[in-house]
């Protein structure tokens, strides 16, 4: 039985650019109206990303990758959102109930995606849904970006068929600290650049 109320998008490039297999993850979708179609619904909005209709995350997500064109990474990249619970509010408070479905849905993204790398862009998912004491990861290190005062620690996580070395950093909405794509570009740079399966 499926963990999941979302399925992941997969770009049409994953895997074939300089990104290799990286799944990026973020929080929770929210909906201003009743959504019909759940499962579908990461796909319908990245897939419908334009220069008219992005909100900040996308943008600062993508800004991290590209300082000029924040679309051009999501046709590279995997996507999901962590949390399966439909959101009314993007300040909305997370119950126990729901971060408890932030592990399984992750394994199961992990296996349907086959990433190598793993950002999660949100502490509250990387701290309180993915807890320490899982079985399934290891911490292996702390990276630090003195010049921007910028950090995150990584995890080696084990799922079905394979693993991948993931960084948990702050959501792109954050405003302590306020979040530039710039300031976190190097740290997210370091980490991609690093070869773990060499170092582990």
């Amino acid at each position: 039985m499926s963990n999941l109320l979302y399925q992941p998008w997969i770009g049409p490039d994953y895997g074939e650019s300089d990104f290799g297999k990286l799944l990026i993850v973020g929080e929770s979708h929210y909906f201003y109206h009743k959504e019909k179609d759940y499962t579908n619904f990461t796909k319908k909005i990245i897939h419908g990303l334009d220069s008219s209709n992005a909100n900040d995350f996308y943008k600062k997500v993508g800004y991290i990758f590209n300082s000029e064109n924040y679309l051009e990474v999501w046709s590279k990249i995997a996507f999901a959102n962590a949390i399966q619970f439909p959101f009314v509010d993007a300040r909305q408070e997370i119950t126990i109930k729901q971060y408890k479905t932030v592990e399984p849905a992750i394994r199961e993204y992990l296996d349907l995606t086959k990433p190598s790398k793993m950002i999660v862009f949100s502490k509250r998912i990387w701290d309180i849904g993915l807890p320490e004491n899982i079985t399934w990861g290891i911490f292996v290190e702390e990276l630090h970006d003195k010049k921007n005062k910028r950090s995150g620690t990584v995890w080696k996580f084990e799922y079905p068929n394979g693993y991948c070395y993931g960084i948990g950093i702050h959501h792109p909405s954050s405003r302590n600290p306020y979040f530039r794509p710039e300031e976190w570009r190097p740290l997210v740079n370091e980490f991609l650049k690093k070869d773990y399966i060499k170092k582990t």
